[in-house]
């Protein structure tokens, strides 16, 4: 199976499909067809301009490469989310067309995960911060079933495993991804699903806490994500699974 490469290349550059679209004359919807593996046919021109801006050559552009994550986002809609539901939406995961994945995913304060971690073992309730209290400079944590653990205070016991299993398996997930693939996944769950403030004048550093797994850490400027986190081992991530991310809007 050919597959494009495009998306990946463009995260490890720092480039967004704006800024491609603008070099290169193409337009955003068939640079996203591409980023998203959806375009039906290819046009010639279209690869040449763009593996002479990003400097890469056809093989690191198209791969076919069967190992491969595929991944669906589904954006809430307007009007159903509030300032604590506002980081969340369904992820669909398949690893080689096997599901690997179904649920919840969210972005939460990491001090409200702690004491909710503290609270569920004493059997007590805590509440989420309420909306002045929650700034975009603050570290969060990825977590699986993420309304579930904000309306703790009505979960039954079986509620609580079953999100407590997620979690379990969001970790697997990331795991299977890999170092790399996984910082991919927060950067696309940032800029398109978090509503984060872009309007500050000085930039914003941001941490986000994958349990069992690992910190990553980025400076907001603008619109602009900057990684600040190092990689351990590079080589590793060549034997990862290649990931697609698509972006739809919640039915």
């Amino acid at each position: 199976m050919l597959i494009f490469e495009l998306q990946s290349i463009l995260d490890d550059k720092n480039i967004t499909v704006s800024e491609l679209s603008k070099a290169t004359n193409i337009s955003r919807p068939s640079i996203n067809a591409m980023c998203n593996n959806t375009s039906k046919s290819v046009n010639i021109e279209f690869l040449e301009k763009i593996m002479k801006y990003l400097n890469v050559g056809l093989t690191d552009l198209i791969k076919d490469f069967e190992d491969t994550v595929n991944m669906t986002f589904f954006k809430r809609k307007k009007g159903k989310s509030t300032k604590k539901t506002r980081d969340i939406c369904r992820v669909n995961a398949y690893h080689n067309e096997k599901k690997v994945f179904e649920g919840e995913v969210g972005i939460l304060l990491s001090e409200f995960i702690d004491n909710f971690n503290d609270m569920y073992k004493k059997k007590e309730n805590v509440s989420y911060p309420n909306e002045n209290e929650v700034t975009d400079a603050a570290s969060y944590v990825l977590i699986a079933e993420p309304t579930m653990i904000i309306n703790n205070t009505s979960l039954s016991q079986g509620q609580r495993e079953f999100a407590t299993e997620q979690r379990s398996n969001l970790t697997a997930l990331f795991s299977l991804l890999g170092e790399q693939n996984t910082e991919r996944f927060i950067i696309r769950f940032l800029m398109e699903i978090s509503e984060l403030n872009r309007e500050n004048d000085k930039p914003v550093v941001i941490t986000v806490r994958v349990p069992q797994y690992k910190t990553y850490v980025y400076t907001l400027d603008g619109t602009a994500l900057i990684s600040l986190t190092a990689h351990k081992n590079k080589a590793n991530n060549y034997a990862s699974p290649r990931m697609r991310i698509n972006i739809e809007n919640e039915s």
